[in-house]
């Protein structure tokens, strides 16, 4: 089922997405880069709708998959460009510092919508400087790689990194005994280490004719002075990614036995071109990626016998300071992962870092345009009574005999994430105006208190016989999108509490109340979006006391 990260909203456009069965309300695709786990699903035999990319892309798609032609759309770099297939849709394609080929994604809907896909990508400074972003940024979302959004993972520059691996290659190979290096490649990328240590050890760097073929597709200005396919004239040889290590999650393992092996089958190919005092005696392998960090900022060493494995912290992804600055310059009004968010939890701990750095007055903006401002995609920020947070002024209204009642308030948070909700529920007629008041500011006072159980407020004369239904909606701060839902609950008893993650349950009665299990009590699924918590007042019917309670509520 296709993901929200895929989706690009209010378009019938999807991006790295190609898992049968493509729905059929789809018009165009669009792929990002040329990695496994971004064109799962692609193949030669492709007769679906087309798929645009950018030149390098392209090149990829119909030279090494063999994608028809036809079904194939090159973009340029830099370039605003209409999509054909979606009306009013423009594209722009950014450099995203990943891998040969790889592109940001700027869409810009005909409603003046601009929503940012990174794919997989690598943050610089100089990104900053995209005048196509433009002055005022304006994003209404931004689709975000988050493969290491966690604050334990703060890289070195990637220039840094090749120094190092550059240096620590020349130290090994300044011994008397011959030294076989291996690097540990994906089918592209990383190709910026191999060409400086191609310049730093002063030789070509052996590659497969499979990998030769690809790197001609990328039409790289140094590939005829880096890369040869004679292997024997070179100690410095590319291998796939798990030639000699074993990937486990969040780094790898080495595999002494595959080292070995490989270099018996060099030394076998060395046997008749060279002497014997040439054989390789040693083998040192580099595995460039960010798994191999450690929070003490080392490169890792593993080593048995005549084998040594690196490991550099070399990364094609944003580290975490990265994503901050990032996201801190855009200013989007919400973020959506795309790596790590399999889970409400999970999703919800990835939000809580980019907390303060979205344009949370433009979600806000955006989302009481929904309901009864003007449309648009720069709607204006509606106008709040009352100067005090969390002590806005009352409206009354009268409609179908009921009176009816507003109340903005900040509401609790869940794991550093914060909501900004919006309450509106039909009032008991047999509640007068005088005691609505009462409970607004009351409920607004407690509202103060973001942490503990049911806690007491002031004795509010009478009591509500009805069960009240009402709407809950409002912005979720840290990604900016509107979230809405219908809750039911007994007038007496202020609701439910629900453990994150976890089945609805009743909560526990408030002065012998009975309690009865609302609407909104949902089983989450992999469709259910964040979690929230709220603050819900009500009344006890045996004690006629105000009460609060947490509520925990799923929204799609």
């Amino acid at each position: 089922m296709v993901k929200e990260r895929n989706r690009v909203p209010e378009t019938k456009i999807l991006v790295d997405w190609f898992r049968p069965p493509i729905p059929s309300w789809v018009e165009a695709l669009f792929l990002t880069h040329y990695h496994a786990d971004h064109y799962g699903g692609l193949t030669h035999r492709w007769r679906g709708k087309p798929i645009y990319a950018s030149e390098v892309t392209a090149r990829l798609l119909i030279g090494h998959m063999g994608v028809g032609e036809q079904h194939i759309v090159a973009l340029p770099m830099s370039t605003r460009t209409a999509i054909k297939e979606e009306q009013g849709l423009n594209v722009t394609l950014l450099d995203a510092n990943h891998c040969p080929g790889s592109v940001q994604f700027l869409f810009e809907t005909v409603d003046g919508k601009r929503y940012l896909h990174t794919g997989d990508m690598r943050y610089h400074p100089k990104m900053k400087l995209f005048e196509q972003l433009g002055s005022g940024h304006q994003f209404d979302a931004v689709y975000l790689d988050t493969t290491y959004c966690n604050k334990k993972y703060i890289f070195p520059a990637q220039d840094q990194a090749i120094e190092t691996l550059v240096s620590l290659a020349k130290g090994e190979a300044s011994g008397e005994e011959p030294v076989l290096f291996l690097v540990s490649t994906y089918l592209i990328g990383k190709e910026r280490v191999l060409e400086a240590l191609s310049r730093g050890l002063g030789c070509k760097i052996g590659i497969t004719d499979t990998k030769a073929n690809i790197l001609s597709l990328l039409e790289l200005d140094y590939y005829e002075r880096v890369f040869t396919t004679n292997v024997s004239e070179t100690f410095v040889h590319v291998t796939p990614w798990e030639a000699f290590i074993q990937s486990v999650p969040w780094g790898f393992k080495p595999n002494y036995e595959k080292m070995e092996a490989i270099m018996r089958t060099e030394n076998l190919r060395r046997r008749d071109i060279h002497r014997k005092d040439s054989y390789f005696k040693r083998v040192v392998g580099f595995v460039p990626t960010g798994w191999s960090w450690n929070v003490k900022g080392t490169v890792s060493v593993q080593e048995k016998g005549c084998f040594k494995i690196y490991g550099v912290p070399y990364s094609e992804h944003s580290s975490y300071s990265e994503l901050l600055e990032w996201v801190g310059f855009l200013r989007p009004r919400r973020v959506v992962p795309t790596v790590g968010e399999d889970s409400v939890a999970k999703t919800t701990t990835l939000l809580s870092n980019f907390k303060g750095l979205i344009d949370e007055r433009g979600a806000m903006a955006e989302f009481f345009g929904r309901f009864g401002g003007t449309s648009g995609a720069r709607r204006k920020e509606p106008e709040v009574i009352g100067q005090k947070r969390n002590r806005p002024a009352l409206r009354n209204d009268v409609s179908g005999g009921r009176d009816h009642c507003e109340s903005v308030c900040e509401t609790a948070e869940s794991g550093g994430t914060r909501f900004l909700g919006t309450m509106s529920s039909p009032r008991s007629r047999k509640q007068t105006e005088a005691e609505s008041c009462e409970q607004n500011r009351t409920s607004c006072d407690m509202n103060d208190e973001l942490h503990g159980g049911p806690q007491r407020a002031k004795p509010v004369s009478g009591e509500l016989d009805e069960t009240e239904s009402g709407e809950v909606f409002g912005i979720f701060r840290n990604d900016g999108s509107a979230r809405r839902s219908t809750v039911q609950k007994a007038g007496q008893n202020p609701g439910f509490i629900e453990e994150a993650g976890g089945d609805a349950k009743p909560s526990k009665s408030v002065e012998g109340g009975s309690v009865p299990k609302p609407e909104l009590a949902l089983r989450p699924s992999e469709d259910a979006g964040n979690v929230h918590r709220h603050k819900f007042v009500g009344f006890s019917r045996k004690s006629g006391k105000l009460e609060q309670q947490l509520l925990t509520s799923f929204f799609k």
